[in-house]
């Protein structure tokens, strides 16, 4: 291993001292999705946005998104609206 990669003792030590997290509660899953969507929001020029489509029981509501948020353990949500204004 190359000193360029190997972790110092202060690295490790950072690492070790840091409590673990459940990846399955919401706030990871918000994490990870935010991730997604500016990784993805980059690759877009200034004539697109992200858009999300809602499918539910055969119902299909497409909207922006203004907000994305969480509830531990297990809730995400959206806040967007309509191309007609609605809130989501």
């Amino acid at each position: 291993m190359d000193m360029l990669n190997k972790p110092t003792e202060q690295a490790k030590s950072a690492v070790m001292q840091q409590p673990e997290v459940d990846q399955n509660l919401a706030s990871e899953f918000h994490k990870r999705i935010m991730e997604m969507i500016l990784d993805f929001e980059r690759e877009l020029d200034e004539e697109h946005e992200i858009g999300v489509k809602l499918v539910n029981f055969g119902q299909t509501v497409q909207f922006n998104i203004t907000g994305i948020g969480y509830y531990n353990p297990s809730l995400i949500h959206f806040h967007g609206q309509t191309e007609q204004g609605t809130r989501i």
